[in-house]
């Protein structure tokens, strides 16, 4: 476990991840339709909504969505290099906030003609 989650500064006593995580969580690649801001945003409504108040769980949920490309992102981090949630969530949008693929851009524009319409 000490490995999947090096960038993290955790501290003490680590909470135990709920076990049907799964089930509440959609992960994120950087291909999807979804932007990094509204997957920080869904993750924060799960946290409100299952009553997720330790902060090491947030951080170790949310290292839990990152696949693909964006796992390697992660992993490729300093070790001890973050040490809460702000400054995950802070280097998360700074990567992949920025790069929108196509499907993203569409998805934006057609939101955006439908709101003029």
């Amino acid at each position: 476990m000490a490995c999947r989650y090096a960038p993290f500064v955790l501290l003490g006593h680590l909470n135990a991840i709920p076990g049907d995580y799964q089930s509440k969580i959609v992960t994120f690649d950087n291909t999807s339709s979804h932007t990094a801001q509204q997957r920080v945003d869904r993750m924060n409504y799960v946290f409100d909504f299952q009553e997720v108040d330790e902060v090491d769980v947030k951080m170790k949920l949310f290292a839990q969505i990152l696949v693909g490309d964006v796992k390697k992102w992660f992993r490729s981090l300093p070790i001890r290099s973050i040490a809460n949630l702000d400054a995950f969530h802070q280097n998360f949008l700074a990567k992949w906030e920025i790069k929108k693929n196509p499907l993203q851009l569409l998805n934006e524009y057609k939101r955006l003609k439908r709101k003029r319409n």
